[in-house]
């Protein structure tokens, strides 16, 4: 994280489960199972959904649909993304965007998601896009898609164990 800051270590609220970044956010989902029964100890669970594809995450106590963070999100988490998006038949690979690959009138950037056991070091489990929302529920609810799922994480014994604890 540090050297994604220029070599500074970046100041953000641990509780909001976001940091916002020039060119995107990386969004931060810890895991708290009791061992004895199996079930979250958070009052907002977070969970893994379809094998692992989906994760939910909650946004912090402050955010509401017309908080810049949750605009940034969705804008950034809803666009187009070259891998998980590419161009259909007939289509340039331009199609809305402007030179430097920005959607137009949106701000362009990766949604990078981290997960942990609590009180065990964060993963990184990789780019994510919006699956689904919920702005109505306090706090706000959204699902995101791991789109590095396929090529590099169902097959990682870290990672599946993780999905294991949260699904």
């Amino acid at each position: 994280m540090t050297l994604a800051n220029g070599g500074t270590f970046p100041r953000f609220s641990k509780y909001s489960g976001v940091a916002p970044w020039a060119d995107g956010y990386f969004l931060w989902i810890n895991i708290d199972i009791d061992p004895n029964t199996g079930k979250s100890r958070n009052e907002y669970p977070n969970q893994f959904l379809r094998g692992g594809e989906s994760v939910t995450w909650f946004g912090g106590s402050t955010m509401h649909p017309e908080s810049a963070t949750v605009q940034g999100l969705l804008a950034a988490g809803r666009a187009p993304h070259p891998v998980a998006d590419p161009p259909q038949e007939g289509e340039s690979e331009g199609g809305g965007e402007d030179e430097e690959g920005q959607e137009r009138g949106k701000k362009r950037g990766d949604v990078v998601i981290f997960v942990r056991e609590v009180k065990q070091p964060y993963s990184c489990f990789g780019r994510v896009r919006v699956d689904s929302v919920d702005l109505t529920t306090r706090p706000v609810r959204m699902t995101w898609r791991l789109l590095d799922y396929q090529q590099h994480l169902w097959d990682c014994k870290h990672f599946r164990r993780i999905v294991d604890l949260a699904s």
